[in-house]
């Protein structure tokens, strides 16, 4: 696959929390249309990585990043590093997903315009435009077209993380953050979910964190080892889709 240009440009970007560095001196670029999956051991620092992205360390006392973010809109670089770079400017182009479903206890129809309507001030025909493509490009529109005013936790869990990554994709982001999000996921959920995955890398870039080897083999395009807060490999389709060989390598990084 040709990737597109860069959508993340990441540079020196360190992480501590009252001192502690849980993240050091992380440089990583991510494209359009290819999906990266971020391994290594558990407390290496894999979900404050994603978090640095779209600053929600931020919301935890004692956290200091330094080192610069940038993404790229409409062909322009914009430094989303500043505290001048408003969050929700950020966090509207860069969209996460978390390990557990975190649906409003509302009906699956508000999941999705309550934040359409407060983050871009939607109208209510534009919004449920925008509800139905959402849903459908989630292929949940048919199974709930007929239920949209039942409550978000009526869905299965399944069901529920394809309503909460609508609700990201609705917002229009030009990058996805993903964390673990099949480690809650039944068997037949996970391999809806990595379909799914593999369907929208096509028009989003795509970094995401996974516990699982063979998931990182079924879906990653490039791999990034992290390792007590540093990244120690960069690895390519061609050193991890052999079975063995990827055994081989995380056995030296892990």
């Amino acid at each position: 696959m040709a990737f597109q240009e860069p959508f993340l440009d990441m540079r020196d970007v360190t992480v501590s929390f009252d001192t502690k560095t849980i993240l050091e001196r992380i440089n990583l670029r991510l494209n359009s249309g290819e999906l990266v999956m971020i391994v290594g051991p558990s407390g290496c620092g894999k979900t404050t990585l994603l978090r640095a992205v779209n600053r929600l360390n931020e919301e935890y006392p004692g956290c200091v990043t330094q080192g610069r973010v940038r993404i790229r809109i409409q062909d322009k670089w914009l430094d989303c590093s500043t505290r001048d770079f408003p969050l929700i400017d950020l966090r509207l182009r860069v969209g996460m997903v978390f390990q557990h479903p975190n649906v409003l206890p509302f009906s699956i129809r508000k999941n999705l315009t309550l934040p359409l309507r407060v983050s871009l001030g939607l109208d209510k025909d534009e919004a449920e435009r925008r509800v139905q493509q959402a849903l459908e490009d989630v292929w949940l529109w048919d199974e709930v077209k007929d239920r949209l005013r039942d409550n978000a936790l009526t869905l299965s869990g399944g069901q529920q993380q394809r309503l909460c990554l609508a609700r990201v994709l609705a917002l229009d982001p030009a990058i996805l953050l993903l964390d673990e999000p099949t480690a809650s996921l039944d068997f037949k959920a996970t391999q809806k979910i990595e379909a799914l995955f593999q369907s929208l890398k096509e028009r989003y870039a795509i970094l995401a964190v996974t516990h699982s080897l063979s998931q990182m083999r079924r879906l990653a395009d490039r791999v990034l080892v992290l390792r007590n807060g540093e990244l120690v490999a960069e690895l390519g389709r061609e050193e991890f889709e052999d079975q063995e060989s990827c055994r081989a390598i995380m056995e030296e990084y892990f």
